[in-house]
């Protein structure tokens, strides 16, 4: 089976298959993955929006864990595809991204639930700063530079689940779009 897809991609395999990924009752989650955090979203029951869900503390968990993480959402939300966010201009952290999806969809000893749950890839340049935007926004009423500066570790995290809504909300968009 095929792991990665476009949207476009995925779109048009179901289709081919006679469903429609936007009617089905099932969810979509969304990963922002960096090198200590993964940002998770969830789409809503409609697949229209993404809601920010939580994060993964990657320094807390091995690659076993992070898929125990992952399957227990997946089978929670009845998830149809994983949307993951990836740096088109960022070619090692694109590397980055591709091996730690093999590790972590790869883990051997277990019964492995994310093996069948298709992985659909979206580009997500300025995803990140979009998110301070729309947090600093909200939350901070000072100079853009300083906004930044005053953030602690719960504030950054905010902005993972927030990036991963993103992206995962562009991903929507474009399904939408096609269905």
């Amino acid at each position: 089976m095929q792991r990665f897809f476009t949207c476009k991609e995925y779109f048009k395999a179901l289709k081919a298959i006679k469903i429609n990924p936007m009617t089905a009752q099932q969810h979509f989650i969304g990963l922002d993955v960096g090198t200590k955090f993964v940002g998770v979203a969830v789409s809503d029951a409609k697949n229209k929006e993404a809601l920010p869900y939580s994060i993964i503390d990657l320094r807390k968990l091995n690659t076993s864990k992070t898929n125990q993480e992952l399957t227990k959402l997946c089978q929670n939300y009845m998830v149809q595809a994983i949307v993951i966010g990836i740096p088109k201009s960022h070619p090692h952290m694109i590397r980055f991204i591709e091996h730690w999806i093999n590790q972590v969809w790869d883990v051997e000893g277990q019964d492995n639930y994310l093996a069948n749950v298709p992985v659909i890839t979206q580009d997500e340049s300025l995803t990140t700063n979009e998110s301070y935007e729309d947090f600093a926004q909200v939350n901070v009423s000072d100079g853009y530079r300083s906004r930044i500066n005053k953030m602690n570790k719960a504030d950054k995290t905010t902005i993972d689940k927030m990036s991963a809504a993103v992206i995962l909300q562009r991903a929507l968009d474009k399904m939408n779009k096609y269905s």
